[in-house]
């Protein structure tokens, strides 16, 4: 079984995974701003997500996928002999 996890390998992985999420905001003088890294300093400082690898059981594996765009952890449970 392989599954995504919440963990990403670097802040800036994390950022751009969730740019296209629409994570913008347009201001009184009309000037559109990318507030994507301050939604995902959010959700590491609330624990839904988490930079660095991700703990694993002894019979997974962690490794990381590109999202296009971004990265971030994925978890393999291996077969057992």
């Amino acid at each position: 079984m392989i599954r995504g996890t919440a963990y990403f390998p670097t802040l800036s992985a994390a950022v751009s995974y969730y740019r296209p999420y629409g994570y913008t905001s347009t201001g009184d003088d009309g000037v559109t701003r990318d507030n994507t890294a301050n939604a995902v300093r959010y959700k590491i400082d609330t624990g839904l997500i988490h930079i660095g690898k991700p703990p694993t059981k002894p019979d997974e594996r962690a490794y990381i996928v590109n999202e296009k765009p971004g990265q971030r952890y994925y978890v393999e449970t291996l077969e057992q002999a």
